[in-house]
């Protein structure tokens, strides 16, 4: 699997929880210090014991969740990308 989009990913971050995932997201999530991406054709265990050490006691916040994976951000990008296709028109 090369993208994917998993529930229990977003499911996991809710409930608080850091995630290692081996998978390219729809968004980007590796830019959250508590989202450790791997290559699972290639994994670098002294990299997952690091992350596990630092992030053992760590509960991801809901503002973390929101400016993450919150809805606003897309939808204010998902709205640019309409007015492109319709001309910038403004239907009410």
């Amino acid at each position: 699997m090369k993208f994917a989009c998993p529930l229990k990913v977003r499911e996991y971050l809710a409930k608080g929880f850091p995630v290692i995932i081996g998978y390219e997201e729809m968004i980007d999530l590796s830019v959250a210090p508590f989202i450790l991406k791997i290559d699972p054709l290639n994994i670098n265990y002294i990299a997952i014991d690091k992350f596990c050490k630092i992030y053992k006691d760590y509960i991801v916040s809901h503002n973390e969740i929101l400016e993450l994976i919150g809805s606003e951000k897309y939808e204010r990008q998902r709205i640019s990308i309409f007015k492109q296709i319709i001309g910038g028109r403004e239907f009410n």
